[in-house]
C-alpha cells in the first residue's frame, strides 16, 4: 500500500512540476514581448517596399515570381 502511494506521489509532484515550469516559461515570455513597445514603432517616413523582379515559367507548373525586399530610412535598435 505504502509503494503505491509512494509512486502516485511521485507522479503527483512530476505533473505539478511540469505545471509550474509551463506557467514560469509562459509568464517569461509574455513579459518579454511586452518589455519595451516603443521600439517597435517606426520612426516617421520608415517604410519597407516589395518589388516584383523577374517572372520565370516553371516546368510542369505554373510561374515563378522573384522578389525583392527595399527598406527606406529603417533603424534597428537592439532590445
Amino acid at each position: 500500500m505504502q509503494l503505491l502511494q509512494l509512486k502516485l506521489s511521485e507522479k503527483t509532484l512530476k505533473i505539478v512540476i511540469a505545471c509550474i515550469t509551463i506557467i514560469c516559461v509562459s509568464a517569461t515570455i509574455i513579459m518579454a514581448s511586452e518589455a519595451d513597445k516603443d521600439c517597435i514603432v517606426p520612426p516617421e517616413n520608415s517604410y519597407f517596399e516589395l518589388r516584383a523582379v523577374k517572372v520565370t515559367d516553371v516546368e510542369g507548373k505554373n510561374k515563378q515570381l522573384m522578389m525583392e525586399l527595399w527598406g527606406n530610412n529603417i533603424e534597428f535598435k537592439r532590445i
